[in-house]
């Protein structure tokens, strides 16, 4: 039973660190667009292919040397150390990616500061300490890991929710489900990181399950940034509006404001929701003012964001449409609303009213009759 449970784990680490290694090359070396609107999709995508490298390289070491017989202390504090730079680095591929800003001279210095002091505490209890003293040297270590990790996860999902706001305060359809990968795998990273913290003091067989869950989310993440890619431009479109607002229509849309609610009201009147994926952009060309007044006036008129009341509009066309005798099609009426897709338009209405659209509709009749 023992030589079977070290078979496999040996068969998981191995398949761990060679998994990890190709990936990471691929990361590095696989070809993406060139243009300037990329350069931090690009950074981001090579920080995150650094990661993988180091972390191929650090569980490869337990393939070619069995350190946790002849070197159990060095063992602990060898993953640890890879563990929290990983995270480090995932933090910066993951925040930048969001936040182009992030990475900057103060950041790197406080994390690698940090770093460096995780790095005394926990190779002084590996190599300089013994007894009762190493024993509380390394547990420190780990500790001050997880302290740092939480803390890295937190600052990454200030950062989600903000981009996240940005994207609904933009675009009518639902655009969170392009970075939605980014929330799910900080999550798993969390897991991983912080049960790596105290995977390093299991046995073989711990280890072999939290490297075959470590190969699982490494997969993922890999296949989420491919794809991310596809949609990087509409969410860098919403992330950096504030950014590149264009002020040099600032004096005639400072004259359109004191008739912004007209100009919007007309838009409504005419049907400009009806738009199939309608932005924020669209609406501000409309009605001929800029980002900051438009979205300012619909936050604080309507109490939400530009994607909620787009699809409010929606909904309540929908609705007559429902309502009319012809007995339209969900399809059709979807559609004919501006909803991206029928499932879409479903999943809302059940969220708003509590019925699905055909449900709605027969107790409409039921009402009527």
């Amino acid at each position: 039973m023992l030589l079977m449970i070290t078979d496999i784990y040996h068969d998981v680490i191995l398949s761990g660190w060679v998994t990890a290694a190709i990936l990471g090359v691929c990361l590095l070396l696989c070809r993406v667009p060139s243009r300037p609107i990329y350069m931090a999709y690009i950074r981001s995508r090579r920080i995150l292919g650094g990661a993988y490298l180091i972390f191929g390289i650090s569980i490869a070491q337990f393939t070619f040397f069995d350190l946790r017989s002849t070197a159990p202390y060095i063992a602990i504090a060898l993953p640890l150390s890879y563990y929290y730079l990983e995270g480090i680095l995932f933090g910066m591929s993951f925040c930048s990616l969001l936040d182009r800003k992030y990475i900057s001279r103060r950041q790197i210095i406080t994390d690698f500061s940090r770093y460096g002091v995780f790095l005394i505490i926990v190779w002084s209890g590996a190599m300089i300490a013994e007894g009762q003293l190493r024993t509380w040297l390394l547990i420190a270590g780990a500790t001050w890991f997880f302290l740092a990790a939480s803390g890295i996860a937190l600052r990454f999902l200030r950062i989600y929710r903000r981009s996240v706001s940005k994207l609904n305060d933009y675009y009518s359809d639902n655009t969170e489900a392009f970075v939605k990968w980014l929330y799910k795998s900080t999550h798993g990273i969390i897991f991983l990181g912080l049960s790596g913290a105290v995977m390093s003091f299991a046995p073989q067989w711990g280890n072999a399950i939290f490297m075959f869950c470590g190969i699982i989310m490494f997969i993922y993440i890999y296949i989420s940034m491919q794809n991310y890619i596809l949609n990087y431009e509409e969410i860098e479109a919403a992330v950096l509006a504030d950014e590149n607002e264009d002020d040099r229509n600032t004096t005639a849309a400072q004259a359109v404001k004191g008739d912004l609610p007209a100009a919007i009201r007309e838009w409504v009147n005419a049907g400009g929701y009806l738009q199939p994926g309608i932005s924020l952009e669209d609406l501000t060309s409309a009605v001929g003012s800029n980002r900051s007044y438009v979205s300012a006036h619909i936050n604080s008129t309507y109490n939400c964001n530009f994607r909620e009341w787009i699809n409010s509009l929606r909904m309540e066309h929908a609705k007559k449409m429902l309502e009319s005798p012809q007995d339209m099609t969900i399809e059709r009426i979807a559609t004919a609303s501006g909803f991206s897709t029928s499932a879409y338009f479903c999943r809302q209405f059940l969220k708003r009213e509590g019925l699905t659209p055909t449900q709605w509709r027969e107790n409409n009749k039921k009402h009527s009759s």
